[in-house]
């Protein structure tokens, strides 16, 4: 039962943030456009499809502004109930 619990854990909080994300975007379409600039300045869309080819690590890890949309989704819209982020060390803003 814990398998299957996992399973379905990590299949649903995938979903749920990917959902968030794609309706982010859709609200949001200089953010959108801003990824696909980040994007093509990486080589990974020309003309609006993907490249061909492989995609890899370093590529990925050099989505920094994709790394920060992300992050900024889960934290507006948590993909599990009570799975609340919280600060791991104390700071001031502004």
């Amino acid at each position: 039962e814990s398998t299957i619990e996992l399973i379905f854990a990590a299949f649903a909080t995938t979903a749920s943030a990917s959902t968030s994300l794609i309706m982010q975007l859709l609200r949001h379409p200089a953010v959108l456009e801003k990824l696909r600039e980040e994007l093509r300045s990486c080589g990974l869309l020309h003309d609006g499809c993907l490249c061909q080819g492989e995609l890899r690590l370093d590529s990925i890890i050099s989505l920094k502004y994709l790394d920060c949309v992300i992050k900024e989704v889960l934290r507006l819209f948590a993909p599990v109930s009570g799975g609340y982020r919280i600060a791991t060390q104390t700071f001031e803003l502004d």
